[in-house]
């Protein structure tokens, strides 16, 4: 996420997804709601903040495709490969 859409970026949607102040330092407030989140949940929160920053920028209409496939691409390895399915 840092990578693709910045590194301010990527901490402020983590921190929406987990429901605490987006202020995009991980402090001790996001790390204890990071904690305390149900990790499913929390994965596919922040796959979706990113798949809604993506739709809102000004050349989706020519990466959006590639940007979902690979945000999908990721959210598949991570409820299969990780969870050893």
């Amino acid at each position: 996420c840092a990578v693709n859409q910045g590194a301010r970026i990527a901490p402020q949607l983590l921190q929406r997804a987990l429901g605490v102040s987006a202020d995009g330092i991980i402090g001790p407030v996001t790390i204890k709601a990071a904690i305390k989140a149900d990790q499913d949940d929390a994965v596919a929160e922040f796959l979706g903040w990113r798949l809604r920053r993506y739709a809102f920028t000004a050349n989706a209409s020519t990466y959006m495709r590639g940007w979902s496939n690979r945000v999908l691409g990721l959210h598949r390895f991570l409820l299969t490969e990780l969870k050893g399915a």
